[in-house]
């Protein structure tokens, strides 16, 4: 019986998150024949059809939806024996990293020096965006890596959570008298996160719950 490949589970995976060949040969960076091939390769390895065709894509058969499960695992298994494994000065490849926009203003380049310090044959490529757009992004495997602010609720995802740093308030004072009065918010715009971001969502929240809808927002 033909061995089963870890690049035939990780194509797989890839076609039932996206539910396409074709967009799983775009994540991928391969040809849609390629992909194609490899699931033709895994379905007869496994004497076994595992997608069906529909008008929009494909969706999983019964046996399938059955190899979903033990095809993460494989995966799992597979980073584990890369991360604990190999050296990591050997590991090269190509990282797909998104950051939200506050990372990227902070301690981002300092995590890059670190990572590249480590992984010196990785390149790196770096998307700044909103958390929705970065959430997308992994889920379609379009990036490999993502930090931004608050877990991703999908059983495919790892989530890791890191230290929290304080943010502060700033206000433009006039003759140094700015802390003598409390900041009237309906007459002091407010320059915030971007819209759609869980920031803004957050705070235009919370000021609108204090002090009313006339608050003045400038997102970002």
């Amino acid at each position: 019986m033909p061995q089963l490949k870890l690049e035939q589970l990780r194509t797989f995976l890839t076609v039932v998150r996206v539910g396409s060949i074709n967009r799983a040969a775009d994540v991928l960076h391969l040809t849609q024949p390629a992909v194609t091939s490899r699931i033709k390769s895994l379905e007869e390895t496994l004497g076994t059809e595992l997608f069906e065709r529909t008008g929009s894509g494909v969706r999983l058969t019964k046996q399938g939806d059955l190899l979903v499960g033990y095809a993460e695992q494989f995966r799992q298994l597979a980073e584990l024996v890369e991360e604990n494994v190999m050296d990591p000065g050997e590991v090269d490849g190509f990282l797909r990293l998104g950051v939200s926009e506050t990372i990227a203003q902070s301690w981002l380049s300092e995590f890059v020096s670190d990572l590249h310090r480590l992984y010196p044959k990785v390149k790196i490529e770096i998307s700044v965006d909103i958390s929705d757009h970065l959430r997308e992004g992994l889920l379609t495997r379009e990036l490999d890596l993502v930090i931004l602010l608050g877990p991703i609720s999908d059983f495919t995802v790892d989530n890791v959570e890191l230290p929290a740093f304080d943010l502060a308030w700033y206000q433009s004072g006039v003759a140094g008298k700015a802390h003598e009065a409390p900041v009237d918010f309906t007459k002091t715009p407010v320059i915030t996160y971007a819209k759609g971001t869980r920031p803004f969502r957050e705070l235009k929240s919370e000021l609108f719950g204090r002090f009313g809808p006339h608050v003045v927002l400038f997102p970002s």
